[in-house]
């Protein structure tokens, strides 16, 4: 029954390859076909190691630095297959926007 999320799901949006931040198909095509909402999440670490050589930027935060993380609202609009490459795209938007929140939350001076 939609609006009843017994089981939450997550899923890493930009896929193995690449590019970072860049939702792939498949997120829209889970979204769509489960019918279940969607909700960008970005995080942040003020001192972090950031992994040479990857092609995500990954990173791992430092012992006793504080993370931040941003969670978008809820979308769970009705959609369909035909709505894939309008999904993905505004997907992307809502990824690289919580991003930049969580960024600009854990650069904040007096940490």
């Amino acid at each position: 029954m939609l609006g009843t999320f017994p089981e939450p799901l997550g899923l890493v949006v930009d896929g193995p390859l690449g590019p970072a931040g860049r939702v792939q198909r498949g997120a829209a095509v889970c979204a769509i076909e489960t019918r279940r909402p969607v909700r960008a999440l970005g995080a942040a670490a003020r001192h972090a190691f950031v992994f040479p050589n990857t092609w995500s930027g990954i990173y791992l935060p430092l012992p006793f630095t504080r993370v931040e993380i941003v969670l978008d609202d809820l979308n769970s609009h009705a959609a369909t297959l035909a709505d894939v490459e309008p999904l993905t795209e505004e997907l992307s938007r809502r990824l690289s926007s919580v991003r930049a929140d969580a960024v600009r939350l854990a650069s904040r001076a007096g940490w």
